[in-house]
């Protein structure tokens, strides 16, 4: 999960680590989120839910 504003680690990095095993890896983007604000977006919750209900 990475946020389309993170400032630090520029999303290109994560993007790039997906590409390496795309079979494997899911990038979640988070419009608007930054570095340490993830949780206070929905979309982090329903994603976080969805993957324990596995």
């Amino acid at each position: 999960m990475v946020g389309t504003k993170v400032w630090l680690i520029p999303i290109r990095h994560s993007e790039s680590l997906r590409d390496l095993n795309p079979d494997k890896v899911t990038l979640i983007r988070i419009l608007g989120g930054g570095h340490d604000n993830l949780p206070s977006f929905p979309e982090y919750h329903t994603f976080i839910r969805d993957i324990l209900q596995v």
